[in-house]
């Protein structure tokens, strides 16, 4: 004959069996929701061990105290930022290339035999480290003419970007400094209109 498979023990008192049977389920899910409590903490610390947090500055010296023109993305996040677009504008005008932007911004033309002590370097699909600071303009006015220096210098502050880059995790964020104070989460990074190639 067959063993038969065992059965819980009852107490042979309905209203007890019924109060340890719903007491058993309480306790599961008591204990699913903690379980997943638990993973949503650990997946919110993950997301800050791996955030980044991009900042734009534009500044007339150096640390030191020396004199030069700096337009600067910084990190000031934990984690790489993977930059998925950037563009670069004056008066809400983008333009893809800095000869564009120099040229309306403040009537200087760099070319490859009189750059205006310009330099330029890419932000486009770059990683930025934590930490890390990428100066995409810079103008040294030893290099400079006065005149285009001081036009540089009095229109820095109307010249604008916007970028979008992304954490290791796939996390995105929009940051247009010419209409937000700070980052703005978005869904994925989308390309810019204009793009700035450098």
């Amino acid at each position: 004959m067959p063993d038969t498979p065992d059965r819980p023990h009852r107490t042979g008192m309905l209203t007890l069996d019924l109060i340890v049977a719903v007491s058993a389920i309480v306790i599961s899910f008591a204990s699913l929701w903690v379980a997943l409590r638990a993973d949503r903490t650990q997946e919110r610390l993950l997301q800050a061990s791996v955030w980044p947090y991009i900042e734009y500055d534009t500044s007339d010296a150096t640390e030191n105290g020396g004199k030069r023109l700096a337009f600067e993305i910084r990190n000031a996040g934990v984690g790489p930022a993977i930059v998925r677009s950037f563009a670069v504008a004056y008066d809400g005008h983008y333009y893809p290339t800095l000869r564009e932007l120099m040229a309306a911004c403040c009537n200087v033309h760099p070319s490859k035999r009189h750059k205006h002590g310009i330099f330029a370097s890419t932000v486009r699909d770059r990683v930025i480290m934590a930490h890390e600071s990428v100066v995409f303009i810079q103008v040294l006015p030893s290099l400079s003419d006065p005149q285009s220096y001081a036009s540089i210098s009095s229109s820095r502050f109307h010249i604008s970007v916007q970028i979008c880059y992304c954490s290791v995790l796939g996390d995105c964020w929009l940051f247009d400094t010419a209409r937000d104070e700070q980052p703005q989460a978005v869904d994925k990074c989308r390309p810019a209109s204009v793009p700035y190639i450098t």
